[in-house]
């Protein structure tokens, strides 16, 4: 029960976190959308008891998305109302794109140090966008649709760079919503990957967090990205759950035409 108790909470701060530009409660689904940036900012999350029947909730959801043109994604992890669903889903032709782990850990457990190789700020302008962009190696187009879910984010954030010799060679984002900080598109230039500067400025984050009163840090990464992986583990991150996206193929191929 307590680990339910801790999905539940920890999909709950990181909606917060990483928020869509509108959300909709429909029968215990909470259905987001966002324009530009899929999966964490535009899906659906099956959180709570539901009441309505499965393939019905499934048809209504399909036609809202439809109406407003974009896909129809589903965020499935064991907490999920119906128990039923991603079974459901996988026979309505709805294929995993992609695994996501959950981790955590308990800040008051561990020594972290601040550097004074990392800025921090809390306000979203063109220069730390440039940087994010480069060193997370997004597509650039992107850059408006981070600015408007960064900007619309109310727990407070920080956004981090890390300067080697005058060069902004990291970016990463932090949001704090206590007892919890969450880590989010950490990343560093590839040209000084695997020089532990990852580490630097993950540690000066969280030794942020922990200045600020956050007791537990979490995080959410890849199961096909095992250098992040073994970064996270490195630093005692373990993992909670893990979460996948269901999207619709029919749909998809049905677009393409």
């Amino acid at each position: 029960m307590m680990d339910n108790i801790m999905i539940m909470r920890l999909e709950e701060v990181t909606m917060n976190a990483w928020p869509a530009s509108q959300a909709m409660f429909f029968d215990g689904w909470v259905l987001r959308f966002a324009d530009g940036v899929f999966n964490r900012a535009h899906c659906i999350s099956p959180l709570y008891f539901s009441t309505e029947p499965v393939e019905a909730k499934i048809a209504f959801c399909e036609r809202v998305y439809h109406s407003i043109q974009l896909p129809t994604v589903f965020k499935i992890s064991e907490r999920m109302f119906p128990d039923d669903l991603d079974a459901v889903l996988e026979r309505r032709g709805y294929s995993i794109q992609y695994r996501i782990s959950v981790q955590t850990l308990e800040l008051t457990s561990v020594d972290v140090a601040d550097s004074p190789s990392v800025q921090l700020q809390e306000a979203v302008d063109d220069a730390w966008l440039d940087q994010f962009v480069h060193c997370y190696e997004s597509d650039p187009a992107r850059k408006p649709a981070y600015r408007r879910i960064l900007q619309r984010i109310i727990p407070t954030k920080c956004l981090a760079r890390l300067v080697v010799e005058d060069r902004v060679v990291g970016c990463g984002v932090a949001v704090l919503e206590k007892p919890f900080i969450g880590l989010f598109d950490i990343a560093v230039d590839r040209a000084f990957r695997n020089q532990g500067l990852g580490q630097v400025l993950i540690d000066h984050i969280l030794a942020w967090g922990k200045g600020h009163g956050a007791k537990i840090a979490y995080l959410q990464v890849s199961t096909q990205n095992p250098a992040a992986l073994r970064l996270y583990e490195k630093r005692g991150f373990q993992e909670m759950y893990q979460y996948w996206y269901r999207r619709n193929a029919l749909e998809d191929n049905g677009r393409s035409k």
